[in-house]
């Protein structure tokens, strides 16, 4: 896996400013300066040309990937107008699919999470027994009322409601009222 690093680039402002004054300073030297001086300059002018291809531009949240000859030779991310070696391909490289190969909380808040899904977890659960402590209850009643095992006005239906609703939801040893809700 190669690891992404960041290219040498140059402001492609400087660079122009710079290449400009090699270029002038190139062109001036050729038309005064002796012969043999006009040769290494000729030469350095054309190298001084080249480098005018070194310019590309880099859009607001892209970046570009510079290689030389194929290889990899770092990033740039920085937007605006950036000068690199000339050589350097720059034809940028189109992500068509990402991936997460791996996800994990930070450890600071992995705790704080894990508390997180237990709660979650333990409400769920909790209304999962209501629900059926309910359903209990009801069908108590309504059999109770349908034998006609005993006849239960309104105070002792609340009194047993509350009773089942304790025993069945209550994590610990319930403790039963079996006295009237009026005395």
């Amino acid at each position: 896996m190669i690891e992404e690093k960041k290219a040498a680039t140059s402001n492609g402002y400087t660079a122009i400013v710079v290449l400009f004054m090699l270029q002038v300073g190139c062109v001036i030297g050729i038309v005064y300066l002796p012969p043999l001086l006009k040769v290494v300059l000729v030469l350095a002018g054309i190298i001084v040309f080249i480098c005018w291809f070194g310019f590309f531009l880099v859009n607001p949240n892209e970046g570009r990937v510079l290689q030389l000859f194929g290889k990899y030779v770092g990033s740039e991310m920085q937007p605006g107008l950036r000068w690199a070696n000339p050589l350097y391909t720059k034809a940028g490289v189109e992500v068509i699919e990402a991936r997460i190969s791996h996800l994990a909380y930070a450890p600071e808040i992995a705790s704080a999470m894990l508390q997180r899904q237990q709660a979650s977890a333990i409400v769920a659960a909790r209304h999962k027994i209501v629900e059926g402590a309910v359903g209990m209850v009801e069908l108590a009643l309504d059999s109770l009322a349908k034998k006609k095992v005993v006849h239960l006005d309104e105070e002792r239906k609340a009194a047993m409601v509350s009773n089942l609703l304790v025993v069945l939801c209550g994590d610990a040893m319930p403790v039963i009222n079996t006295g009237s809700l009026y005395t």
